[in-house]
């Protein structure tokens, strides 16, 4: 799965090279839009939505999935 994180006002990459790139990558893709300038990554609103969007990912991931029989076993009974 590729991401890529944008600013939506970022004057050092436009939106139209953005898209350009968006658009050449494989499937799977998602593109995730922040508020401001160029995004850089030591900044607290990327990092929160960053792991938001990954969080949601996994839970869809995770219910599109069928049910695996668990694998691990009940503790053996003392004799």
């Amino acid at each position: 799965m590729d991401l890529m994180v944008n600013g939506a006002g970022d004057s050092l990459i436009p939106r139209a090279n953005v898209n350009a790139l968006f658009e050449a990558a494989r499937e799977p893709k998602e593109i995730l839009w922040m508020r401001g300038e160029h995004v850089h990554p030591d900044e607290k609103e990327l990092i929160g939505a960053v792991s938001g969007w990954l969080a949601a990912w996994l839970v869809r991931r995770a219910s599109s999935r069928p049910r695996q029989p668990s694998t691990t076993r009940s503790p053996r009974a003392s004799p």
